[in-house]
């Protein structure tokens, strides 16, 4: 309890009560009203050791009574507070609890600053704190750093193996256990944690040095807007230009085209007119001379079909081979070769591009089907480019030749091309089918 100062009355005080309270009066004078809570009824000057609050020095704090209460603690200030100098102290400690820690921002123990100034500053300052890991966006230091981690704050968070970057989404202070704890935005930190560099410049929210207007810009109406001259402008209307030309979804010249709501392209991005596709076929063989400007080629085409095959009471035979089907230039050389294929025998289907088929009994294979046709059935000739010819008796089909399906050759323009068809097998003895002649389809563009 405060000692209370009672004040001697005239007519009540009784001669004997007289010593006991002139006691008491000097004691809470000489102490100086000490004790756990201030005096009932103090007067403007009134001072009160509080023995209950202690400084770093756990020495207790003196306070001073200044009969307005809208200041302290209803009047009650500490001693210091109630001169100049001391304000301006408790005033330069900025947002930290004491002098001490606002010093420690910047300057060691013995006085000398914590970096050493060079004439090009790293625009990031690593504070003397213990840094704890928490969570991918959670970290804690000690102290009340929440003037220091500022909403927008830049970060270089310095990991064992790695250095990420990210920036303060908020901090708060638990007195308590006396520790900041800081969430950012990017989930880039582990328990590897080593420390966390900020950034020199504090955000603008934070009344940081660098103004909107110190870059020549403004917000207005959510639009940011640089100055030219005298005038704001926002260049909204040139977000989308590459090189200086505009993206659009409408065909347009000097325009960079963008896919529609479906992923496609209008199709008035595509040119007008017959895109000059050509055709030239052979199903014999010939030269063909590229035209002027072309330098590739679409090729379909089939080496010959093999034979079929025989097989009968008295005789056998086996089915003849395709013939191989080429494209050699004049100047970039053989381009394409297709075998043939193979004849069918009396026991053994031909090969090739399909191969022909058997069958048990009196009843001839197939000979194998080509992309341009089927094969001849029993005893028949092959019917589609390149296909089979089927076997008689019980002897087999032959099989179709090899194909290329639409491939892409490289020319040299006016060459010549020399196209060779391979034939067609040649049937075996007893009525077996032959096979198909091969065929070439050349597409170009001019």
């Amino acid at each position: 309890m405060a000692q209370d100062y009672q004040l001697l009355q005239s007519g009540v005080t009784t001669f004997g009560q007289l010593y006991g309270k002139i006691n008491n009066l000097a004691e809470a004078l000489r102490s100086a009203f000490s004790g756990n809570s201030f005096p009932l009824n103090p007067v403007a000057g009134q001072l009160c050791f509080r023995t209950d609050r202690t400084d770093s020095r756990n020495i207790p704090k003196l306070y001073i009574y200044t009969n307005v209460v809208t200041i302290g603690e209803n009047g009650w200030v500490e001693i210091g507070e109630a001169t100049q100098i001391g304000m301006e102290v408790i005033a330069s400690r900025g947002t930290k609890p004491s002098l001490d820690q606002r010093l420690d921002v910047a300057l060691n123990e013995d006085g000398t600053l914590k970096s050493t100034v060079q004439a090009y500053q790293s625009q990031w300052i690593l504070p003397s704190l213990t840094f704890t890991y928490v969570d991918a966006t959670t970290f804690k230091v000690n102290g009340n750093q929440t003037d220091i981690y500022t909403e927008t704050r830049r970060l270089k968070i310095n990991l064992n193996a790695s250095i990420q970057y990210s920036e303060v989404v908020s901090s708060s202070y638990n007195s308590q256990q006396n520790e900041t704890t800081v969430i950012i935005a990017d989930a880039v930190l582990d328990n590897t944690l080593v420390n966390i560099e900020h950034s020199i410049i504090s955000p603008i929210s934070a009344n940081g040095a660098i103004t909107k207007q110190m870059l020549n810009i403004k917000v207005e109406s959510n639009v940011i807007k640089i100055k030219e001259g005298s005038n704001w402008v926002s260049r909204v209307e040139d977000a989308d230009k590459v090189d200086g030309y505009h993206a659009s979804q409408t065909p347009t010249a000097n325009t960079i085209p963008v896919a529609n709501s479906s992923g496609k392209l209008d199709a008035g991005w595509l040119p007008e007119g017959n895109l000059n596709v050509n055709a030239v076929e052979f199903t014999s063989s010939g030269t063909w001379d590229v035209p002027s400007g072309v330098t590739k080629i679409i090729v379909f085409a089939i080496a010959g079909g093999g034979g079929g095959g025989h097989r009968g009471d008295f005789s056998s035979d086996t089915g003849g081979n395709g013939g191989t089907t080429s494209i050699v230039g004049s100047v970039s050389g053989v381009l394409l070769s297709l075998s043939g294929g193979t004849g069918g025998s009396p026991d053994s289907p031909g090969t090739g591009g399909a191969c022909g088929t058997r069958f048990y009994g009196q009843i001839g294979g197939c000979g194998g089907n080509s992309i341009f046709g089927a094969g001849g059935t029993a005893g028949q000739n092959g019917v589609g480019y390149g296909s089979g010819g089927g076997g008689s008796g019980s002897g087999c089909g032959g099989g179709a030749g090899h194909f290329v399906n639409g491939i892409v050759l490289n020319v040299s323009p006016n060459e010549t091309l020399t196209i060779t068809i391979g034939a067609g097998g040649s049937s075996g003895t007893g009525g077996s089918g032959a096979g198909k002649s091969g065929f070439v389809r050349i597409i170009y563009f001019a």
